[in-house]
């Protein structure tokens, strides 16, 4: 019998701590099942919310309980950063052995959600790192997004404005149309890419960066993205039996860089569409 103890150093529930730390789910509800799973030193059979600082101990049989590491494929590397594919079920950063940092070595400097695939820039070292800080203060990187979403959208590419509120507790955000108490604005451009009687491709550009952003603000726009668990629709996702969110950051370039070490990275742009679009890949 194998031990794994993991601090919880984020909001997050049981399940999907224990998915972030490679868990395969049958392995999940087998250590549900025969209380294999201690919160606090407490034996649990049921998924719950846990809070930081919480101490989860599991026992389980052998590696097959656990998820193998993904490939990570590499589109860009120099001496100074990397650009890599993100793949579905890795988080870009944190304590859990299954993160695109632990994978590669290298350092992200910017996220993609867990459930989100696509181009990720990482650097080489900690100096780099800040200087994408300033980088990305000064919006010097373009991203782009694709998805599939729900129902056939209209989107023209125009900039879409409203508020957004980041509930820590519930682990997800909430927008509105009007400005509230605790709310900040956010901007997002979309355009329809690709026309469909009950679903459509969209392309996402984030003109201000807030948690969720795209993923909130399609859904309250009515086009929720196929395959979301938390901002999207059960029913519509369980009759595209999709279990993961199909959105992608498909595109990035590197706007005027004047720092020094990094600007001949200067109007360089990647490319990188999902298998589910069948885009060519450049």
């Amino acid at each position: 019998m194998n031990k794994k103890e993991i601090e919880v150093k984020s909001n997050i529930s049981l399940v999907d701590l224990l998915k972030n730390e490679g868990f395969k789910l049958f392995a999940i509800q087998k250590m549900f099942k025969e209380k294999d799973v201690k919160v606090n030193s407490k034996r649990v059979a049921v998924d719950q919310n846990l809070n930081i600082g919480d101490k989860v101990e599991c026992f389980y049989d052998d590696k097959k309980c656990l998820k193998q590491p993904k490939e990570i494929k590499t589109i860009y590397d120099d001496k100074n950063i990397a650009i890599v594919i993100k793949p579905v079920g890795i988080e870009s950063c944190g304590e859990t052995s299954n993160t695109i940092e632990k994978l590669t070595g290298y350092l992200a400097v910017h996220r993609l959600d867990t459930n989100t695939s696509g181009l990720i820039i990482l650097a080489k070292n900690n100096d780099i790192k800040e200087k994408f800080v300033e980088i990305f203060r000064k919006n010097l990187v373009e991203k782009r997004y694709i998805c599939e979403v729900a129902r056939d959208s209209d989107f023209k590419g125009d900039i879409y404005s409203a508020y957004i509120f980041k509930d820590s507790k519930a682990g997800k955000v909430f927008v509105s149309s009007v400005k509230k108490s605790g709310y900040q604005e956010i901007k997002t451009r979309f355009k329809t890419i690709k026309h469909g009687q009950v679903s459509s491709i969209v392309e996402c550009e984030l003109l201000t960066g807030k948690t969720h952003q795209i993923r909130a603000h399609l859904s309250f726009l009515g086009h929720p993205i196929l395959g979301d668990n938390k901002y999207g629709n059960g029913k519509i996702n369980a009759f595209f039996k999709e279990k993961t969110q199909k959105l992608h950051c498909f595109y990035i370039k590197f706007k005027q860089i004047d720092d020094e070490k990094l600007s001949y990275l200067t109007n360089k742009n990647f490319t990188n569409y999902p298998n589910w679009f069948g885009g060519k890949n450049e």
